[in-house]
């Protein structure tokens, strides 16, 4: 069964087709919204098997957002001081909207404030690429694609998200990785913004 938003169904694993959901009914029955974002969602189109999962909920706070999943899911806190806690015993992360500003150098050096009023338009522009910036609603079976992620994946390119992508020199890194495993073209623009990064 396929969505109409190219989302396989046949490819999507146990973990999507039960607790990805009970995840977001969780979110909703307390006034917030989880969207799965990510290489799930970039995997999905693309017609490959999923093996992880990152949901990013917007309209609850920190304290909101573990009322309602710790009946239900039992927390890993590592990832907390990011705004994300990881599910226990399940590939799923389960994370607040945040943004980030660089306060050195390096790839570590970053301030991050998890903000769950974010607009999706601003929270996706933090990240690398457009392929990864793609946000699914499982619940509503509806995708959002502020930076053309789903026209890129069609076309193989591969694109930068924002003038934020200079921040973390990784990023130059991870995109000949992507562009090498999934066949990408680099963006004009994104071939510069790497050559930038010093």
């Amino acid at each position: 069964m396929n969505s109409p938003h190219g989302i396989d169904l046949k490819n999507i694993s146990r973990v999507l087709r039960e607790e990805v959901p009970a995840v977001c009914r969780l979110v909703a029955g307390a006034g917030g919204r989880a969207w799965l974002v990510g290489g799930s969602v970039r995997d999905a189109i693309l017609g490959l098997p999923l093996r992880d999962f990152d949901l990013e909920v917007f309209g609850l706070d920190d304290a909101q957002l573990r009322a309602a999943l710790e009946p239900e899911f039992p927390l890993d806190y590592v990832g907390r001081a990011y705004g994300i806690y990881k599910l226990k015993g399940l590939p799923l992360d389960v994370g607040l909207p945040r943004s980030e500003s660089k306060t050195g150098q390096g790839h570590k050096n970053f301030a991050i404030t998890a903000d769950p009023n974010l607009p999706l338009s601003v929270a996706s522009a933090r990240r690398d690429f457009t392929i990864n910036a793609i946000y699914y609603d499982p619940l509503k079976d509806m995708i959002e694609d502020p930076h053309g992620g789903v026209p890129d994946l069609a076309a193989r390119i591969l694109r930068h998200t924002s003038p934020a992508f200079r921040e973390d020199p990784l990023r130059v890194l991870r995109g000949m990785q992507f562009a090498a495993r999934f066949n990408l073209k680099v963006a004009a623009e994104t071939t510069v913004e790497c050559r930038s990064i010093g």
